[in-house]
């Protein structure tokens, strides 16, 4: 399961990380540094764009482990 939350992941790390088989849940949240970003460079700069999301889920699937190098490549 991903999370792709635009706001502080403490909240969610809080919410699932108590309950049980939470190894497969992965948080992608924006990490404010006080820089005058874009919301479009924010999100690429978080790697919270739809490109680095389904690349992430590739990654995680073990029956698309093959897929890793074609869709990294693009």
């Amino acid at each position: 399961m991903i999370f792709a939350f635009h706001g502080d992941l403490a909240i969610i790390h809080k919410l699932t990380y108590r309950r049980r088989n939470h190894g497969n849940i992965q948080v992608r949240a924006y990490n404010e540094e006080g820089t005058m970003a874009t919301p479009f460079d924010m999100v690429v700069l978080n790697n919270l764009d739809r490109y680095q999301l389904a690349l992430d889920a590739i990654r995680r699937i073990p029956r698309l482990g093959d897929q890793i190098e074609e869709a990294s490549a693009r």
